[in-house]
């Protein structure tokens, strides 16, 4: 009998060894292939950088070789893209550059600070080390800062979901992207040193989840999807996470290129004030049928809800997502 047990138990490690092995190959897979495409991604826009910027590729070429360096252009804006973890300059007119410095390995949000105007305010995750910081870059030789780690990884649990400055040395945070598919999300207030990191609220995530938060002329609003994958513009109490609904975002369709005709909005990653204009990063298709879906870092009017297209993105999503930005 004692045999026979050995035997079964050396049958059921022998099979357990053979699926950890499995699924350590289907992640090494998984890991290779999305490792590839990030790479395909950097040496497209390198190319891209190249055919249309060629001043700019030259410069680039100059300071490599030892001459006398070359200071940094002036970008328009900053952007995360989610699945890369790769910081990019958007320019006006839809060029898009991978910045040479990247700090980042893991899900990041970003945000302006209009009392300390030459960095750019973050909150970002490590998967290597499971750890959370919150800190700051330099908007021009994007050197990073961290402020804080012990006390927001302490905090918080699910990767970073929106981020903006709500003044007096504050910034208002909210966990959770859209991909995690929580039960509830938390919203945050944070100290600008990162010494005081306070609970604010929780939000019930089903059937609604909130995309991104955002105060602009003394409102806090927040674009919520619902089960339908329609994006739509509220009001909301940060103290107690209850929203009141405005309408569903469209697209203004006298502002689309020729040839789109789409105003549905599936998506609203992140929305920022500029200038008394408050901007976001929009993916839309078409409103009844769904076939062709466009992405574009826009205007969004408060009072009717239409966006404006500015400025129009790539879109193999899910496999690009701009899910932060600021402009510089």
């Amino acid at each position: 009998m004692a045999k026979s047990l050995d035997e079964i138990l050396k049958k059921l490690q022998d099979e357990q060894s053979e699926r950890n092995k499995l699924q350590q190959q289907k992640d090494n897979e998984i890991f290779e292939a999305r490792e590839k495409a990030r790479l395909e991604y950097i040496k497209r826009n390198k190319m891209f950088e190249k055919a249309f910027n060629p001043s700019a590729a030259a410069s680039s070429a100059a300071g490599a070789g030892g001459g006398r360096i070359t200071p940094l252009p002036t970008h328009y804006i900053l952007s995360f893209e989610y699945y890369a973890h790769t910081l990019n300059y958007i320019e006006q007119d839809g060029t898009i550059t991978p910045a040479e410095v990247q700090p980042f390995n893991g899900s990041t949000v970003m945000c302006d600070c209009q009392d300390d105007t030459n960095f750019v305010y973050f909150v970002t995750y490590n998967p290597d080390t499971s750890l959370f910081t919150f800190g700051k870059l330099n908007k021009t030789t994007l050197n990073r800062i961290d402020i804080d780690t012990a006390n927001i990884t302490d905090a918080v649990s699910s990767e970073p979901g929106s981020l903006y400055y709500e003044g007096s040395g504050n910034f208002i945070y909210l966990d959770t992207f859209f991909g995690s598919s929580p039960d509830v999300q938390n919203i945050l207030r944070i100290s600008q040193d990162g010494a005081t990191i306070t609970p604010l609220s929780t939000f019930d995530a089903n059937p609604l989840f909130i995309h991104s938060l955002c105060k602009f002329g003394g409102q806090t609003y927040a674009v919520l999807n619902d089960s339908y994958i329609i994006s739509r513009l509220d009001t909301i109490d940060i103290e107690t996470a209850s929203t009141t609904l405005l309408d569903y975002l469209s697209m203004n369709v006298d502002t689309l290129p020729d040839g789109i005709v789409n105003t549905k909005v599936w998506y609203t990653f992140d929305l920022r004030e500029k200038d008394g204009e408050l901007w976001g990063s929009f993916i839309f298709t078409d409103k009844d049928d769904g076939v062709q879906p466009y992405a574009c870092i826009g205007k969004l009017n408060v009072d009717n809800q239409d966006i404006d297209y500015v400025i129009g993105l790539p879109y193999p999503f899910p496999d690009l997502v701009y899910s932060s930005f600021v402009f510089l």
